[in-house]
């Protein structure tokens, strides 16, 4: 029972830190200059003072790889949670809920886990995706908008978006799931997965923050269906 107990504080512990990390995230997204550090002539722009500006989109960078290694270590602690569960008496009154966790380096499963809460729309779902999970391609960004912000690029493929994915939506609701949860996260960091080709290739975390800038929407990109 202690140790039990002790798993679930160290969840509570690192949940803290997750949110505490996000906002700093979403501070320094909001203080960033958008659009590019150089004018039409190859010069460093006089607009802004660039030598802070590349200071902050470095700590942006920085921050958003330590959420990364953070979210990694929640879901390590959730499948040893599980299993501390698993010991427990049948009249516990701790409820599981089904959650996707990782089984592995090349197998998804669908395991039990406990969480505090149940899951709200723009909550992260921690569980491993390749580019077979890919249900959006971006193939717009505009300068200085959220998605701009959060690293989003050209060409990536979402793999997952707040608690979608591909395996837990219907298709049909797909859209109507995504104007959900950017709804419900206004100024609020979601967590987004991408498989992205070229340069930095790979599974990328990203945190992303619906909200009002100078362009349209809340988002600043446009998600079209991956080519069949």
């Amino acid at each position: 029972f202690q140790e039990r107990m002790g798993a679930k504080e160290e969840l509570k512990d690192l949940m803290r830190q997750k949110d505490s990390l996000e906002q700093e995230i979403i501070m320094l997204q909001t203080s960033s200059k958008p659009g590019t550090l150089v004018d039409a002539d190859g010069f460093p722009r006089n607009d802004i003072d660039v030598h802070a500006e590349r200071i902050t989109r470095n700590q942006i960078a920085m921050r958003q790889n330590d959420h990364k290694a953070l979210m990694k270590r929640i879901e390590a602690k959730l499948v040893e949670y599980h299993a501390e569960l698993k010991k427990m008496p049948k009249d516990s009154t701790f409820v599981p809920q089904k959650v996707p966790v990782s089984a592995g380096d090349s197998k998804q499963s669908t395991e039990t886990v406990t969480s505090s809460a149940p899951e709200r729309p723009g909550e992260a779902v921690c569980v491993n995706l390749d580019q077979s999970d890919a249900f959006y391609l971006c193939d717009q960004v505009a300068d200085g908008s959220p998605a701009h912000a959060a690293g989003l690029r050209i060409g990536d493929k979402i793999l997952q978006f707040g608690s979608i994915l591909k395996r837990n939506t219907d298709k049909s609701r797909m859209g109507a799931a995504m104007q959900e949860v950017v709804g419900h996260s206004v100024n609020k960091p979601i967590k987004v997965v991408v498989h992205r080709l070229g340069s930095g290739s790979g599974v990328l975390d990203l945190v992303l923050t619906p909200r009002t800038w100078e362009g349209r929407g809340l988002l600043g990109c446009r998600l079209v269906d991956v080519p069949g």
